[in-house]
């Protein structure tokens, strides 16, 4: 086991040494695929000591002067077109139109009718609601019965001042 661990440590020794021999004796070419680091700007008179204004004014021409400036890959967008000259103001007259009032859909429902001595009562039922009315009556939801005759009952939409017909079915003979 001694003799294993001596062959593995001189192979590993022996491989350090020839990586450090390539390093240390590698072609400097300016083609060379191998990896440098950036060469770096000397001005003259540049010295280690002098390093600090050396790397300065690399990061300077770099920058431009502004250190949070952003930096892409791809291209900045080209410039927007500039605007087309706006036209001489032209008035132009608009047409007032006027809308007739619309009156909602009637939401009365014919139920039946009464004839007496006073004219007549007719039923009318406006959802689970029933009414008793006569002619002339102003009845919920602004309608107003003006006329009401066997085959139908003329209301106005007091608002609108519309006129709507409920047409009542015909009663079969008995």
């Amino acid at each position: 086991m001694v003799k294993s661990a001596r062959r593995r440590w001189t192979v590993l020794i022996s491989l350090f040494a020839a990586t450090l021999a390539l390093i240390a004796f590698a072609p400097d070419e300016e083609g060379s695929s191998a990896i440098r680091p950036r060469n770096r700007i000397r001005s003259e008179g540049a010295s280690p000591v002098n390093a600090p204004a050396a790397l300065a004014m690399v990061l300077t021409e770099e920058a431009d002067g502004d250190p949070f400036v952003a930096h892409a890959w791809t291209a900045p967008p080209p410039p927007p077109p500039p605007e087309p000259p706006k036209p001489a103001a032209v008035q132009v007259a608009q047409e007032t139109v006027v809308v007739a009032p619309v009156a909602p859909p009637l939401p009365f429902k014919y139920v039946g009718r009464f004839s007496d001595d006073s004219g007549g009562v007719i039923y009318l039922s406006i959802g689970e609601q029933t009414l008793l009315a006569h002619a002339g009556d102003t009845l919920s939801g602004g309608y107003k019965i003006l006329t009401a005759d066997a085959s139908r009952i003329e209301f106005e939409h007091i608002p609108t001042q519309t006129k709507q017909t409920l047409m009542l079915p015909s009663s079969p003979e008995l």
